[in-house]
């Protein structure tokens, strides 16, 4: 089992996991160590807080890290976000004029972050359900490779996208979007995005990264990963062959990374409407392009709270909120505006359980109530 602090299992006695290993005890738990998740577990960690962080993967914020989400022009939402603007300067010191090693980049801050912070990560961890006591959590049952465990926590955040801890009495809306998958091409000087159409109609968007080096996202059809990864390998020979033949620059483009996984949204969102749980206040924002400007959108805690699960918060992507606030990137087919949202969903949600959070004592103008 992996983790970024030492400790040991040990049997409660006070009868609430029947005998399963406690894994430890937290102030809060949270699910899924995405972008919304590590920003979320970062904040909260640096504020104070004693917080475990249990993810599937092997590596946090697979959107950047595995799905090569882009990040190009991150620096224009900066001002918005402490971990923002750390991410951005990351990048632009580490990175320069080198695309394909963004990804590696922004995987080793998002370690240090939680390692620094004292996170407690839980590395190939599934969070399976929550545990109640008298209405209000108790804790979270994950998962490992050791069996499944106890981590007892008064306060779980759920942010994965699969959202498997929401309740199942909650009202959601289906949603059709595609997923999409990257591979970055060298020997090729493209300026700006273009949407290219492979022989089979799927869209193909070119994006440059850096000097001479382009990405390329392409449509997937198939409903599964496995699926898509047949699809995306037999599809790079026509894809290089397009970009050469109609793409200015790259007619010596070569393809010499793949992304690990397809970027999508949740198949599902949640329907708005959440019942108000305590008192309602500001926590945050989140940004929206609107005539090439982007603008705040305040988040309060109705946005992430449950009523039915007292201590039990909502912080996904299938938020109404989110849905709403990416429905246009900062330009076609560009996924920036969805990492920032995602970091300034986790920064919102920490808010939401520690309002004397270090991040929001920082936070810069734009983002402070007048």
């Amino acid at each position: 089992m992996s983790r970024s602090n030492s400790g040991q299992l040990a049997n409660s006695g006070n009868g609430m996991n029947g005998g399963m290993p406690v894994y430890g005890t937290y102030d809060v738990i949270v699910s899924g160590g995405g972008l919304v998740g590590v920003a979320c577990a970062t904040a909260l960690a640096r504020a104070g807080k004693k917080v475990a962080l249990v993810e599937r993967r092997s590596a946090l914020g697979w959107e950047i890290g595995r799905a090569r989400c882009s990040t190009v022009g991150l620096g224009r939402a900066s001002a918005y976000s402490v971990l923002v603007g750390e991410l951005a300067e990351e990048l632009d010191q580490w990175s320069t004029n080198d695309g394909g090693q963004r990804a590696s980049v922004a995987e080793l801050l998002f370690d240090r972050w939680a390692m620094e912070a004292g996170v407690d990560v839980v590395f190939h961890g599934w969070s399976s359900k929550v545990v109640t006591r008298d209405g209000a959590v108790a804790g979270l049952v994950a998962g490992t490779r050791e069996g499944y465990v106890l981590l007892e926590a008064s306060r779980v955040i759920e942010t994965e996208e699969h959202g498997r801890l929401i309740d199942e009495t909650y009202a959601k809306t289906a949603l059709t979007r595609g997923a999409r998958r990257v591979f970055l091409l060298r020997n090729a000087a493209w300026d700006g995005v273009k949407a290219l159409t492979l022989p089979d109609g799927r869209e193909l968007v070119l994006r440059a990264e850096a000097e001479d080096r382009t990405s390329a996202a392409m449509e997937l059809t198939a409903a599964d990963a496995a699926g898509r990864n047949l699809e995306f390998h037999a599809a790079i020979p026509e894809a290089l062959r397009v970009i050469r033949e109609q793409a200015e620059g790259c007619a010596e483009a070569v393809a010499y990374y793949w992304a690990e996984e397809a970027w999508s949204e949740p198949a599902f969102s949640l329907e708005d409407g959440f019942p108000k749980a305590g008192e309602e206040r500001p926590i945050g924002r989140l940004l929206r392009q609107t005539n090439g400007s982007l603008l705040p959108a305040e988040l309060t805690t109705r946005h992430v709270s449950s009523s039915r699960t007292k201590g039990l918060l909502f912080a996904g992507p299938w938020l109404p909120c989110y849905s709403e606030a990416c429905a246009h990137g900062y330009d076609a087919g560009v996924e920036t505006l969805a990492v920032v949202n995602r970091l300034l969903l986790g920064e919102a949600a920490a808010s939401a359980v520690a309002p004397e959070s270090v991040l929001a004592g920082k936070l810069p103008e734009p983002m402070r109530r007048d």
